[in-house]
C-alpha cells in the first residue's frame, strides 16, 4: 500500500452522487501531483483504515496526508489548501473550531443525496490522465 501513498489521497464514497461531483470538482481545480483519489469502498482504503484502527464511515469525506487521516470538513479544507486560487483560499476556515465546521459538514452529509438532484448531473469520462489520479 506504500507505494501506492506517497502523495495525498482523498477518500470519499464511490456510491455517492454528491460525493463524486465533488472529486470531479477538486480533479479541475487541482493540478495532477497534488492528490490521488479512492473510494472508500476499495481494498485501498481498507488497507488506510486497518492501518489506523478505523472504521470508514460512508458518510464522511477522508484526507490521507503525510500518513495522518484528516476527517469530515478538515479532509476537505485540507484537500481545498491543495487546490489552485480561488478554491484554495476556502482553507482559511481550517481556523474555525472543527465543531463548528463539522456541524455543517455532517448536515450536508446527511442530505448529500437529495442535494445531488440540484447540482447539475453530467456524466464524466476521466482523461487519461485523470485515470493516473484514481487508486482502485
Amino acid at each position: 500500500m506504500r507505494d501506492k501513498c506517497d502523495s495525498v489521497v482523498f477518500m470519499y464514497d464511490g456510491d455517492c452522487g454528491f460525493c463524486s461531483k465533488s472529486v470531479n470538482f477538486l480533479l479541475d481545480n487541482s493540478d495532477a501531483e497534488s492528490m490521488k483519489f479512492c473510494a472508500l469502498q476499495s481494498e485501498f482504503s481498507a488497507e488506510v483504515f486497518g492501518e489506523h484502527g478505523m472504521e470508514a464511515n460512508l458518510t464522511s469525506s477522508y484526507l490521507l496526508k503525510n500518513g495522518k487521516l484528516h476527517a469530515d470538513s478538515s479532509a476537505v479544507l485540507h484537500a481545498a489548501a491543495l487546490c489552485r486560487f480561488p478554491v484554495k483560499a476556502l482553507s482559511v476556515f481550517l481556523i474555525v473550531p472543527p465543531f463548528l465546521r463539522n456541524f455543517i459538514y455532517r448536515s450536508i452529509a446527511k442530505n448529500r443525496h437529495s442535494i445531488s438532484k440540484y447540482i447539475a448531473d453530467r456524466c464524466r469520462i476521466p482523461t487519461e490522465s485523470e485515470k493516473k489520479r484514481f487508486i482502485v
